[in-house]
């Protein structure tokens, strides 16, 4: 039997032992026969205090006990003889040290479970708030539509979740170099300070050959004061990453010292960059996508689609918040001769230079289209008449300055003609402005083109008489189908007059006579024949003759125009000489009225500059010479000294050929004071 078996009489007194019990107690049986348990379990301390519990139990307790490094567990029980008499107790002692220690590895092993189910719990709710929290940014972030919308959104994010006081996102935009976004509460002191510290630290680019966020101290000593902010102690570099490439990092700032230490931290990091990322890439290819759908691929301005619907805006816009829109359409003169005569590639180099030159010559709030064909469209927001005018000749000046180069050093120079509208005065919808302009993009080239026609001024206020107008517009128009060279000299006196009677300092009701009879002084020539017009020789007698007559077939025609007898006086006035030799009327001196001698100057002026079917311009200066030469003889001295300034100060050559025309709603004398500059 391997359990210890020790039997006792009803007097304790030992009268067995089996080899297990001997074994357990160290005696044998013959040296304890007869002995009281007591004393014979003297070498198993304790043993006889369980004998004596495990006896008053009757067999209902097992009792543990030690001894050394062994475990037992001992039973006492009742002996009966065959009458049911107690003859004695019999005691079982059983060795279960190895039980013990199985059964204390198991407790130990149980414990481990509970403590690693218990920590296993909390990491998966951990990471369920963490997977919650990463729900919730995903979700945000897909909602912004634009690429600055997702930085912003990105870097308010990333500190809830992280805990940190404050961050930014450094964009990648070139080998190198980058730029802070995201976070418009950091003064630009701070943001200076943080990029140097995430770029003298290489930290963007160690962050990124690792693949893994890293850390770093805040309070460099290199770095300058601004990152002295306490929200600094920390930043956790996180590299952005979107379909294997790196474009950027997620910079995350704290003040706690131990910022990023933790995994977990560091993880959420990762992942919250990694959404940023993709959604950011996203909103860029949507950008680029939309961005090319509304630009015209030659000149990467808008399309006219593009124009369209920002026109449609802008119009909504002004109407909201009640201001002025201005509208300018543009047509390149001349652009069928530049592909007929130079080919379609210089045509494109065309359509190109202007682009650019309308890029730059306006302002950052301006927009530009290419409406179709050689035809641009500006809008000008919060730009009245004046102001769009003044935007539209520093257009024109960026044209003078920059000439095609068609080849071996030939420079052809750019003109455009230009229709000006105004929201509200000219059209509450973007169809009423866009006729409005077409209507004085139209003038501008009856003008002989490089003009530029406004609808009214900002001043504009109410109509005034129809009739003489349309009777001038009529004669000017007819003027410029039978010649334009007629047409575009005469445009070029009337603004050489228009200066020369500003500098003498004429009222304005004077200039606007002034402008009508330099536009209609050359009217006559309805009546020449065009073959003597255009003769590209020496004219004979006879038909210099008949080109003298325009002064008189001029008066003819104006004659029956009510109210126009300065007009009339001028424009018959205007080839008089000084010395009487002049015709029709071989006029003397002051005999000859003022706004006919102004004309006989800057007629003489201009035909002398101006390229001829029989001879070549004569440049500026030989011009002027010519003119010193004749004043006192063919011209008044007086208006030549002064004209002579005038081109010496550059005001006729710089002065912008502009007009304000009537709306077409109700109808203005363009010839007004206010008609040219």
């Amino acid at each position: 039997m391997g359990d210890g078996l020790i039997v006792t009489d009803t007097e304790d007194r030992i009268t067995f032992l089996n080899a297990a019990a001997e074994a357990i107690l160290g005696e044998s049986l013959g040296s304890i026969a007869e002995m009281h348990i007591g004393d014979a379990v003297s070498r198993v301390p304790g043993l006889a205090t369980i004998y004596e519990r495990a006896k008053a139990q009757a067999g209902k307790l097992a009792l543990e006990w030690t001894s050394g490094d062994r475990c037992c567990e001992s039973r006492v029980s009742e002996l009966f003889d065959e009458q049911h008499l107690r003859r004695g107790y019999i005691m079982v002692t059983r060795d279960i040290t190895e039980y013990k220690i199985a059964e204390r590895a198991l407790r130990e092993a149980r414990q481990e479970l509970e403590n690693r189910v218990q920590t296993r719990t909390a990491e998966l709710a951990a990471e369920k708030e963490q997977l919650a929290h990463l729900h919730g940014v995903a979700i945000e972030i897909s909602r912004c539509a634009t690429s600055n919308e997702v930085t912003t959104t990105g870097v308010r994010l990333a500190c809830e979740v992280l805990g940190c006081d404050t961050g930014s996102l450094w964009i990648k935009v070139g080998r190198g170099a980058g730029h802070l976004a995201g976070n418009d509460e950091l003064s630009k002191d701070v943001l200076q300070g943080l990029r140097h510290l995430v770029e003298d630290t290489d930290a963007i680019n160690r962050s990124a050959e690792l693949g893994a966020p890293m850390c770093i101290d805040g309070h460099d000593p290199m770095i300058e004061a601004p990152l002295a902010d306490p929200r600094f102690n920390r930043v956790v570099v996180t590299p952005l990453f979107s379909r294997g490439s790196n474009i950027g990092a997620l910079l995350s700032a704290s003040s706690r010292p131990d910022f990023g230490e933790d995994e977990d931290t560091l993880r959420l990091a990762e992942a919250i960059a990694s959404q940023i990322a993709v959604a950011l890439e996203n909103a860029r290819r949507y950008e680029e996508a939309q961005f090319l759908a509304e630009r015209d691929s030659l000149t990467r301005v808008l399309n006219h689609r593009g124009i369209s619907q920002r026109l449609e805006q802008e119009v909504a816009e002004s109407d909201r918040s009640q201001l002025l829109l201005g509208l300018v359409m543009i047509d390149v003169d001349n652009f069928k001769l530049f592909n007929d005569a130079y080919g379609h590639l210089i045509g494109d180099v065309v359509l190109k230079r202007v682009a650019r030159i309308l890029d730059t010559s306006l302002r950052r709030s301006d927009v530009v289209g290419r409406y179709g064909g050689d035809e641009f469209v500006v809008l000008l927001p919060n730009t009245g008449a004046e102001a769009a005018v003044q935007l539209v000749e520093r257009v024109r000046k960026g044209l003078e300055e920059s000439p095609i180069d068609i080849g071996k050093g030939c420079l052809v120079p750019l003109k455009m003609s230009y229709g000006i509208a105004i929201f509200p005065h000219d059209g509450t919808t973007s169809s009423e402005l866009l006729t409005a302009a077409d209507a004085n993009l139209y003038r501008s080239k009856q003008q002989g083109g490089d003009f530029i026609t406004a609808t009214g001024g900002d001043d504009y206020q109410g109509p005034q008489s129809l009739g003489t107008f349309s009777i001038l517009d009529g004669l000017v128009t007819t003027v410029d189908k039978k010649d334009q060279y007629t047409r575009r000299h005469s445009d070029n006196v009337t603004e050489h007059a228009l200066a020369l009677a500003n500098k003498l300092g004429l009222p304005l009701e004077t200039q606007r006579l002034l402008r009508i009879a330099g536009l209609l002084h050359d009217v006559g020539k309805l009546g020449v024949p065009d073959h003597i017009l255009r003769k590209p020789a020496n004219l004979t007698d006879e038909e210099f003759k008949a080109i003298k007559n325009h002064v008189t077939l001029g008066e003819l025609i104006i004659q029956g125009i009510p109210n126009q007898q300065e007009v009339l006086s001028a424009i018959g006035a205007h080839h008089e000489r000084i010395d009487g030799r002049g015709y029709p009327r071989g006029l003397v001196g002051n005999e000859i009225p003022l706004l006919g001698r102004i004309l006989a100057v800057t007629d003489c002026y201009s035909a002398m500059t101006t390229d001829r079917p029989y001879r070549k311009a004569l440049t500026m200066d030989e011009a002027k010479s010519e003119l010193r030469r004749v004043a006192g003889s063919q011209l008044d001295p007086q208006l030549v000294s002064v004209f002579l300034q005038i081109l010496e100060e550059g005001r006729v050559e710089n002065a912008p050929r502009v007009a304000f025309a009537a709306p077409a709603a109700a109808s203005r004398d363009p010839l007004s004071s206010r008609a040219a500059v």
